[in-house]
């Protein structure tokens, strides 16, 4: 007698997993592309919102100057009097006993200055 042949059973996965798989991946898809268009939408709009409000005549005030340079060195010729109306301009106090920072006093032909922290 002739043995007869057994077909193996395929391991396929059958077709309603298979379309079950490709309609989660569809679904996936969709979401990723919806999440790119809303945060691409966001994006533009904090754009429009900064843009519109640093722009325009906010910055055409004019501007103030809140500080001097002034190089203090040996041998800077600069005299008793330009010395005392630099130190004014700074905010500099006149006193006649130093205690505190801002503070300067004239003795004689001398400066002495209590200078702020910088």
């Amino acid at each position: 007698m002739a043995k007869k042949k057994r077909k193996k059973a395929s391991k396929k996965p059958s077709k309603r997993k298979r379309s079950s798989v490709g309609g989660l991946r569809k679904l996936l898809i969709i979401g990723l592309i919806t999440l790119m268009a809303v945060s691409a939408l966001a994006v533009l709009m904090l754009d429009y919102r900064v843009t519109s409000r640093f722009s325009g005549s906010k910055w055409s005030l004019p501007t103030h100057v809140y500080s001097r340079a002034l190089e203090l060195y040996q041998g800077l010729e600069l005299s008793r009097d330009g010395l005392v109306w630099e130190l004014e301009k700074l905010g500099y106090r006149r006193v006649t006993k130093l205690g505190a920072a801002g503070q300067y006093r004239v003795v004689d032909q001398r400066i002495d200055v209590c200078s702020r922290a910088f």
